[in-house]
């Protein structure tokens, strides 16, 4: 995992270096530029795998640096939840809900899925998969290949000696089968903002925009212009998006010409109707209760 089973970070504390556990308080505070060999978190860890932590950005470490910014835009926020009883060793029953939080989809999970966990040569050429959600599944015996029981293998270079650079090549079994998953979409902070009572004043934006609107439909009225319609063009003008934005009805006036005569479409009284909705809409942001 990359991780003591205290929480410690490997490349940090050793498992018998309590001083320099008590060093490093903060366990998600840390990078890997001090392990560019991989012989303390080696590079196929879960936790190097899927978040490099300036891994990508080292010369030493790859041929094509990328800045950290780039690389931390990929990150997700993530929860796991066990579920029944790992002791001791279960035939089944036990596993991970996972739950992971993020802005794309695609840049995001999807990438460092494809991009970093499932690829061999990630951050360097052949260090292997993730070694817990990664599985290249090399030399499968093709009599046995479709076994639901098989677990899949791959080769690593394990190191035999923490922080020192000998390794030897052992075959992992990986044991992670997926069960299912779903993709959601959370709703937005602004759909969120919007449950909360609101507070009107009259520094209200909505409130200004609709007497805004009040003011051009008596303007309009006065000169005695078509209101609903843009002119004799029949596109629908910005009174109707007005009122449609807001799920309010809107009444038309509209005049068009036609063999050189006018020709009307509703009544003039249109003109006091809508006014007469907006102010009835102003009234209930003014009053939310009534």
């Amino acid at each position: 995992m990359g991780r003591f089973r205290d929480g410690t970070p490997v490349v940090i504390a050793d498992r018998d270096n309590e001083e320099n556990k008590l060093q490093h308080p903060d366990t998600d505070n840390f990078n890997y530029q001090d392990d560019s060999e991989g012989s303390k978190c080696p590079f196929f860890a879960h936790t190097r795998k899927v978040n490099p932590r300036g891994d990508t950005g080292l010369p030493n470490i790859v041929a094509t640096p990328i800045a950290l910014d780039e690389e931390k835009m990929h990150r997700i926020v993530r929860r796991g939840i066990t579920y029944g009883e790992p002791k001791p060793a279960p035939e089944g029953g036990v596993g991970l809900l996972f739950m992971c939080f993020q802005a794309s989809l695609i840049s995001q999970f999807n990438f460092m899925q494809q991009a970093w966990a499932k690829q061999r040569n990630f951050v360097k050429r052949d260090v292997g998969t993730d070694v817990v959600i990664g599985v290249e599944k090399r030399d499968i015996n093709p009599d046995i290949e479709n076994d639901p029981g098989r677990a899949p293998g791959e080769q690593y270079n394990w190191p035999i000696e923490y922080g020192k650079p000998e390794t030897k090549e052992v075959t992992f079994k990986h044991w992670i089968t997926m069960r299912g998953g779903e993709f959601f979409f959370a709703p937005s902070i602004s759909f969120l903002k919007s449950l909360a009572p609101v507070i009107i004043t009259e520094n209200n934006e909505d409130i200004i925009a609709c007497r805004n609107k009040i003011a051009e439909l008596k303007e309009y009225k006065d000169l005695n212009w078509a209101i609903g319609l843009n002119g004799d063009t029949g596109k629908e003008d910005e009174f109707v998006k007005f009122f449609e934005q807001r799920n309010l009805e809107f009444e038309y006036f509209v005049r068009t010409k036609v063999r050189g005569q006018f020709v009307f479409w509703g009544e003039i009284s249109a003109y006091d109707n809508n006014i007469a909705t907006l102010e009835q809409y102003i009234e209930t942001l003014e009053n939310p209760k009534n």
